[in-house]
């Protein structure tokens, strides 16, 4: 799997599938090339086949792993540092979010425009 030349690519990670799904189509809708990751363990299957996001729209509560571990590790595997846009139902980790490098973050409900006007421009 490799990511189209002419479209972001943009991974959305969150264990709760219809919130994943949801923002998914629609980012597919507005011209992103974007995958769903339910678990930490999907995302390294992801990246394992050759996608190759440029940002991560990522779920702080992911159960097994925090979110900040998945960007860790998500950064490691792929050599470089994707855009990192946190969505999350806690407004006490903001402060974290940033000092942990994420570029952006999102309350849960989120608008998906609102999320997709911080995602590099899609054609």
């Amino acid at each position: 799997m490799t990511t189209s030349p002419n479209r972001p690519a943009v991974l959305v990670v969150d264990d709760l599938k219809d919130t994943a799904d949801s923002l998914a189509t629609v980012l597919d809708m507005m011209g992103y090339d974007t995958r769903v990751a339910y678990s930490p363990r999907q995302v390294g299957e992801l990246v394992r086949s050759g996608f190759r996001p440029d940002a991560a729209v990522l779920d702080i509560d992911l159960g097994e792993q925090s979110g900040f571990d998945v960007a860790r590790d998500l950064c490691a595997a792929l050599g470089r540092r994707p855009m990192l846009v946190a969505l999350t139902g806690y407004s006490s980790m903001e402060p974290r979010a940033r000092r942990e490098g994420f570029d952006h973050y999102f309350l849960k409900p989120a608008e998906p425009r609102d999320v997709a006007g911080v995602l590099p421009a899609a054609s």
